[in-house]
């Protein structure tokens, strides 16, 4: 039991240290950092308070870090991830919107078609008619070339 609880204070500490190194390092790595938790978790229930627990930041610290460094807030930021992976879904699969929608995460399918079309300007269906084939980006691309607009 010891030996289990050593192991996960090590990880947990090299975990804090890299972090640390990130953020000290300056320039967008932090951002990077975050962003990147975001996109392996988006399909999950994330919330910031979990993104701070992750972090060991305060979720007051998180949120201004990610206002700050992509003029969105946390939900918009989630919300853009999952719309992002909706669309390479719509583009590159045949699956059903419901099946799309489990997959990111997003439990109401007139929700996630609202969103979808205030992100993208089509609707699901649209977007796959267009669209095949097509990849958005990352998400720190979709960021950078639409920096701060209404999502």
């Amino acid at each position: 039991k010891e030996l289990g609880q050593d192991s996960a204070r090590i990880r947990r500490e090299n975990m804090e240290q890299a972090r640390d190194e990130v953020f000290s390092a300056g320039g967008d790595g932090g951002i990077k950092w975050i962003l990147d938790y975001i996109e392996k978790n988006y399909m999950n229930e994330i919330t910031l308070t979990s993104l701070a627990e992750y972090t060991h930041f305060s979720t007051t610290y998180l949120s201004r870090l990610i206002k700050k460094e992509t003029n969105y807030n946390f939900t918009k930021i989630l919300g853009l991830m999952r719309m992002l992976k909706a669309a390479e879904l719509l583009a590159n699969t045949d699956l059903k919107i419901y099946a799309i929608c489990g997959k990111i995460g997003i439990n109401d399918q007139r929700y996630f078609s609202q969103m979808f079309r205030r992100t993208f300007g089509k609707t699901p269906m649209e977007y796959r008619s267009c669209c095949a084939g097509r990849s958005e980006g990352s998400l720190m691309e979709f960021i950078r070339n639409n920096s701060g607009g209404e999502v």
